[in-house]
């Protein structure tokens, strides 16, 4: 049984890497592209989602659930997201910070990349098991950030303030990916 487990998860595994990427982007984001590269180097682990981090613009005005506007993954002008409320309606400004799901070989290899995620400060990180007994690594943080705000009802100045919030906290993220994405590989290459 577990030579099967182990042929289903490499055939899975190898089918991944030559799948389209389906994300609304169309690709990885830049700034998550070597955690991603070595995640995928190592035999027991390989990774199905990803973001980097980002900077959303969402209009609120439509309904329940908002529709994405535009997203950065870099630190952003705040003239440049001004543009973008230059309309009628509800918005929110988010930060986002970075996820990446990682699909793991077997339970024993996800508890080992688990334990190292959390020691490294990511808390909101945890396993789940699919119905198909799949097991999957979701690395998270805590530190989004969400304003919702009408620009009618705000100055150019408020927007300046809250998009220099959100551009700091996507620079802290972005330091602490690649911070994270060296120890890691420092990890698996002693």
């Amino acid at each position: 049984m577990e030579n099967v487990i182990n042929d289903n998860f490499n055939r899975q595994r190898l089918s991944t890497f030559f799948h389209a990427d389906n994300s609304i982007k169309g690709s990885i984001d830049r700034n998550i592209c070597d955690l991603i590269v070595l995640i995928n180097s190592l035999s027991d682990y390989y990774t199905t989602s990803s973001c980097s981090g980002r900077i959303s613009i969402t209009n609120n005005s439509s309904g329940k659930q908002g529709r994405l506007i535009n997203s950065y993954h870099d630190p952003t002008p705040s003239d440049k997201i001004i543009e973008e409320l230059v309309t009628d309606g509800d918005f929110s400004i988010s930060f986002e910070p970075f996820i990446l799901h990682i699909q793991c070989r077997n339970l024993e290899k996800a508890s080992q990349l688990l334990s190292v995620v959390l020691n490294e400060g990511f808390k909101n990180s945890g396993l789940v098991i699919g119905k198909s007994k799949k097991i999957n690594l979701a690395i998270r943080n805590t530190s989004s950030i969400h304003v919702p705000l009408n620009y009618q009802l705000v100055s150019n100045e408020y927007v300046k303030y809250i998009v220099d919030i959100l551009n700091e906290a996507l620079k802290k993220n972005n330091d602490k990916l690649y911070k994270f994405t060296k120890f890691l590989t420092d990890y698996y290459n002693k």
